[in-house]
């Protein structure tokens, strides 16, 4: 267990150099589990610098606060050990304050899968972790910043809030454009309806373009906001609709309104004799 007041670095020059390995090779090392609730452990050197290691083990390695550093890599398991990684408490509010992992290239590298449920992972690599992340349960998602000086830094956030749906009303046989935008973990879908009920079917193709109602269309998930045309409705009330990667959704009414048709009649020559008369349109 390495605790708050706990304070470990370890420096070479031209060696690998780890702040703690448990690795299959030290046998009675092979089933320990790491506790880290607190302190420091950092780890460099010129060739490879890992704060800690998991090698070919059935260990648990579990860091709720503190601060991990390696020159190479903050946290590394590899593909052979089988314990659990947490990084976090789920049980504690969101925070980068208490628990900071980091690396050179990646703050964690396993192969495999990790919990991720609290604090910063931070590395060069644009996507400064590897490997599979586990969530804590409700409407989080990873958000990625950076970089800031060469570091970008990943980190939960919760996010509730439905997309922003923008749509005009249009006249037939106009287009309806829409516009969809989430700053939150981005928007992932969009569709038409005929009413204020949520599509059930889902196409797989990415789609800007569409003219199928009560269909949900993928679009590249994003937090910019992007545009796309719904074609081929004919005059009614209809229903816009954007869904963000995490399910929340947002409806908007929007009406098609039928064409206005305008007929002058020119070059007319007689005597008016005072009663309405029409104009015959063929076409």
């Amino acid at each position: 267990n390495v605790s708050e007041d706990a304070i470990l670095t370890v420096t070479g020059t031209t060696g690998y150099v780890y702040g703690i390995i448990v690795h299959s090779a030290t046998g009675i090392m092979q089933d320990t589990d790491i506790n880290v609730n607190g302190g420091n452990i950092t780890a460099n050197s010129d060739l490879s610098a890992i704060g800690i290691v998991f090698k070919g083990t059935t260990g648990d390695c579990t860091v709720t606060k503190g601060t991990i550093k390696g020159s190479q890599c903050g946290i590394e398991i590899d593909s052979s050990s089988t314990g659990n990684i947490t990084i976090g408490d789920a049980n504690e509010s969101l925070n980068t304050e208490t628990l900071s992992i980091s690396g050179g290239n990646y703050g964690i590298y396993v192969t495999n899968t990790f919990n991720f449920y609290n604090g910063v992972i931070k590395g060069t690599n644009s996507i400064p972790y590897d490997g599979t992340p586990k969530l804590r349960e409700g409407k989080y998602f990873i958000r990625t910043t950076g970089p800031v000086d060469g570091v970008y830094s990943s980190y939960l956030e919760l996010d509730e809030t439905a997309p922003e749906v923008k749509v005009d009303n249009v006249t037939y046989p106009n287009d309806a454009t829409i516009k969809l935008q989430d700053t939150g973990c981005g928007i992932k879908y969009w569709a038409v309806t005929e009413n204020e009920t949520a599509p059930t079917t889902t196409g797989t193709e990415i789609v800007a373009t569409g003219n199928v109602l009560n269909n949900w269309y993928p679009v590249d998930k994003t937090t910019s906001e992007i545009e796309v045309t719904f074609t081929g409705l004919n005059a009614g009330t209809y229903y816009a609709w954007g869904m963000d990667d995490l399910g929340n959704q947002k409806f908007v009414q929007f009406t098609v309104s039928n064409a206005k048709l305008n007929v002058t009649a020119t070059d007319y020559t007689g005597v008016y004799d005072g009663k309405a008369h029409g104009i015959t349109l063929s076409g």
